[in-house]
């Protein structure tokens, strides 16, 4: 859980910029994110809602 909207988004940018060394799979709600395998997220991102983010190494 992150105290700020510019809190939760320095997380995603840094994920995005790591993404293609080591992949991204995360679900990012209002004030939260959930790191897990891409079909965990699947699985719980219909009870939890969010956005799921996932990119996969190069």
């Amino acid at each position: 859980m992150y105290p700020t909207d510019a809190a939760k988004d320095r997380v995603i940018e840094f994920r995005k910029s790591t993404a293609d060394v080591i992949g991204m799979s995360i679900l990012v709600g209002p004030n939260w994110i959930v790191n897990a395998p891409e079909d965990t997220l699947r699985t719980v991102a219909p009870t939890l809602g969010g956005v799921l983010m996932v990119e996969s190494a190069s």
